[in-house]
């Protein structure tokens, strides 16, 4: 489903939405675009929202819906066995390689490293590149930018920025591209641009929610089902995706998924 905010000023006047810039979609009448379920790939495009004769006065919106060829967490089209290496801070794995698109401010192949604390004027896989090279820029020039990585990542604003123009902070509790990310700070304040927690008058320490670790807080107690570890980035290969063991990575009754078996004695690992 996709739905767009209606800013009331034509809404005496027809929705009409259009798929790719063709014709008008039959019997979606509404603000809100509904799509069979399951999706398929045809879905995919870009989604064309407007009043019913005011398309030429640019009263309208745009959406694009990406569709992976694998289900979230798998990658290696057509049969997607294999697990995406864990993507944190917003990132997102990339379904042909497995590898993590980090979103703007975040780099390694895990996206923990954090490239910026406060503001920044810094952009690109590794933070390489500058919004701008004018030394009497403030240093939130990144600010008002959205950044659109490959696919199936999409477009976001800055980290710590959100709304149509990328210029509004995020609120409490929140920080990352586009304000996407939920912060697990304790005690102290989260940091917009990098989650991680800060002191504040008063507060003589900082730290994490319980359940969560790490320099942002991002990392949990309990992994994610398919991953093992300190940092829950090491891949488990169990049996119907069953979650393994945080510490050793060995399986339920040490069963391995399709085309991995037990080589060290304890975890399941590598292709048979």
């Amino acid at each position: 489903m996709i739905e767009m905010r209606d800013t009331g000023r034509c809404t005496i006047r027809e929705p009409v939405w259009r798929k790719d810039g063709g014709d008008p979609v039959s019997g979606q009448t509404t603000t809100t675009f509904t799509f069979s379920n399951p999706i398929v790939a045809e879905d995919e495009g870009i989604y064309e929202i407007h009043y019913s004769n005011v398309r030429g006065q640019g009263r309208g919106a745009l959406y694009r819906l990406i569709v992976r060829d694998c289900p979230a967490g798998k990658w290696g089209p057509t049969d997607c066995i294999w697990i995406c290496d864990k993507c944190y801070n917003g990132g997102v794995c990339d379904d042909e390689t497995g590898r993590c698109i980090c979103p703007n401010n975040f780099r390694g192949p895990n996206c923990l490293d954090i490239c910026r604390t406060f503001g920044g004027n810094r952009f690109g896989p590794n933070c390489e590149f500058r919004c701008t090279y004018r030394a009497s820029d403030p240093p939130d020039t990144c600010r008002f930018y959205q950044f659109c990585l490959p696919d199936p990542f999409g477009c976001s604003c800055d980290t710590g920025r959100q709304g149509i123009n990328c210029n509004a902070v995020c609120t409490n509790g929140r920080y990352g591209a586009g304000c996407s990310q939920t912060c697990h700070c304790q005690s102290g304040v989260c940091n917009r641009y990098s989650g991680v927690c800060t002191a504040t008058s008063g507060t003589p320490a900082t730290a994490c929610e319980t359940n969560w670790s790490g320099e942002n807080c991002q990392i949990p107690d309990v992994c994610d089902v398919g991953y093992y570890g300190p940092d829950c980035t090491d891949k488990c290969h169990c049996l119907d995706d069953a979650p393994c063991d945080k510490i050793t990575g060995e399986c339920p009754n040490r069963e391995c998924a399709p085309y991995f078996n037990i080589y060290d004695g304890v975890n399941c690992q590598g292709e048979t």
